[in-house]
């Protein structure tokens, strides 16, 4: 509540001009992430954008795009909310699943000639809800090492020294965990794969 209101006043006052209104409509993908389950609804419908329209390219759109944006939108948004990763932001899982899709993608099309392509047994649309099913599951209950980049509190010392848990990389760890959820799920999808090709 406290974040609409901080918004409204910024808005009225005028002090929010075209460009920073369009940085916060991204970076909660138009409100989207105000709502209830705002990062798993944001995933929703970019997983079903990209199914509908069904090309790399647009995959590749999403994905560039939205790392484009993804920091002075998050900036934006910890400008008028105090929270080091505030739940309304939800560009970081568009991010993280786009990656996921990303990667499928490109081993479909720098396979799809082969003979023994890992993805020949799947439709496109089950290729790509098995991602989007493991990628949630990586991004809410974050094991290791999502987790570690999410709470660098629970880093092993031996690991702690690592530029990703310096406080100076905050804002990139809002979108690393996705990014390692989204490999991660894309890793879940080639083990399945190789198990139902050789197994």
């Amino acid at each position: 509540m406290q974040f609409i209101l901080l918004l409204l006043a910024s808005i009225m006052s005028g002090k929010m001009g075209f460009k920073d209104k369009l940085l916060l409509l991204a970076g909660n993908l138009f409100f989207v992430g105000r709502m209830r389950g705002g990062g798993t609804l944001a995933s929703v419908l970019t997983f079903l954008f990209i199914l509908k329209y069904d090309s790399i390219y647009v995959v590749l759109s999403i994905f560039l795009l939205s790392l484009l944006v993804y920091k002075p939108s998050l900036r934006m948004i910890l400008s008028l909310e105090d929270d080091k990763d505030p739940k309304q932001y939800v560009l970081d899982e568009i991010i993280g699943l786009s990656f996921g899709i990303l990667l499928t993608e490109i081993c479909i099309l720098l396979f799809q000639s082969s003979t023994s392509n890992l993805f020949d047994i799947y439709d496109r649309s089950l290729v790509l809800g098995i991602i989007f099913i493991f990628f949630r599951l990586f991004d809410i209950f974050k094991p290791v090492p999502v987790k570690w980049i999410d709470q660098p509190k629970s880093v092993p010392e031996s690991i702690k020294n690592l530029s990703i848990f310096k406080e100076e990389r905050a804002l990139f760890r809002v979108i690393a965990d996705d990014l390692v959820a989204g490999f991660m799920a894309f890793l879940v999808l080639v083990l399945i794969s190789l198990y139902l090709v050789t197994g």
